[in-house]
This record gives C-alpha cells, sequence and structure tokens, in this order.
C-alpha cells in the first residue's frame, strides 16, 4: 500500500508507463548487478591466484639467495685456504733453496772426507731434497685445485646473482595493486 504512492510517482516520470515497466527496470539493474558481482568476483580470484604465484616466487628467490650466501662463504674459506697453501709453497721453495745452499758449503768444508761419507751425506740431503720437492709438488697441485674451485664458486655466485636480479626485475615489473617481493642485498654483493 505504501508502495502505491512510490509507483504514482515514478509513473509521472517520463517513460515509465506501468508496473510491468516499473519491474522490467528493476529486473535489469538486478541483472547488471549481477554481472557487475560476478566480474568482481572473476578479478578477486586473479588476484588470489597472482598473490599467491608471488608467495612461491619470493620463496624460490629467498631459497637463491641463501644459497648464495652460503657460496660466498664458501668462497671466503677457499681463498683463505688458497693463501694458506700459497704461504706454504713459498716456504717450502725457501727451504729447498737454503738446503742447496748448505748443501754446496758442506762440499767445500768438508772435502777432505772420504767418498763414503760423502755419499752418505749426499744421500741424506738428496731424501731430504726429494721430500720438499714433493711436498712442493703436492702444494702445488692442492693450490691448483683450490683455484678451481674457487673459480667454480665465482661463477655458481653470478649464476644466482643473475638468477635472483631476473626473478626481481618479474616480480616488481607486474600489475601496480600486486603484492610485490623485495630482497635485501647483503653488503659486498654487486
Amino acid at each position: 500500500m505504501q508502495d502505491e504512492p512510490k509507483i504514482q510517482e515514478m509513473q509521472q516520470v517520463p517513460g515509465i508507463q506501468s508496473t510491468n515497466d516499473i519491474e522490467n527496470v528493476v529486473s535489469r539493474i538486478k541483472m547488471f548487478f549481477a554481472e557487475l558481482k560476478a566480474q568482481n568476483n572473476a578479478v578477486l580470484e586473479q588476484i588470489k591466484a597472482d598473490l599467491e604465484e608471488n608467495g612461491k616466487k619470493a620463496e624460490y628467490l629467498n631459497r637463491l639467495q641463501a644459497q648464495a650466501e652460503t657460496m660466498e662463504d664458501q668462497q671466503k674459506k677457499l681463498s683463505e685456504n688458497i693463501s694458506e697453501k700459497a704461504l706454504l709453497i713459498q716456504k717450502l721453495a725457501t727451504q729447498l733453496e737454503e738446503l742447496k745452499k748448505q748443501l754446496e758449503e758442506e762440499n767445500k768444508i768438508y772435502g777432505s772426507v772420504t767418498a763414503e761419507e760423502i755419499e752418505d751425506r749426499l744421500k741424506g740431503k738428496m731424501q731430504n731434497k726429494l721430500k720438499l720437492e714433493a711436498a712442493l709438488a703436492q702444494a702445488v697441485e692442492t693450490l691448483n685445485v683450490l683455484n678451481a674451485q674457487s673459480e667454480s664458486l665465482r661463477s655458481a655466485i653470478e649464476t644466482l646473482k643473475s638468477q635472483i636480479g631476473s626473478m626481481q626485475e618479474t616480480s616488481e615489473g607486474g600489475d601496480p595493486g600486486k603484492d610485490n617481493c623485495s630482497f635485501r642485498r647483503k653488503e659486498g654483493m654487486e
């Protein structure tokens, strides 16, 4: 009954002649809102899917970042080890030179020693020399292996940095409404 004055008012609006016209307009409005709601729900589902995908990318990037940091630590330790081995090689080379000088001096001093005594001393010196040369060769070989490992780690670190950069660009290049990931860069990583 209260609707009758409203209906009468609407009947005064141009283009609306009857209750059926009003019902048609209301029906169209309802259909419009239903379509709008369906579109909004579809957009909402897409946003949820995008957020989930960004979360997966963030997890992957965090794992890559942790791997890069671990490899950097390994590379630092390897560099320290290489420095220690290089110092050892220098010490062994110096000792070898000193032994050679000692041998020459002893030959000058002990010129009157019997051949058998000289031969025994020479054998002892030669054994020391061979031991030092073997230790030097082993140290050089170890240094070469450590250098190769260091280079491999550097290459792996650069690859991971490149992947992290690519993933960050991908995440940052998305829609402004999406949840973009940001990563902290460890000092010293360039």
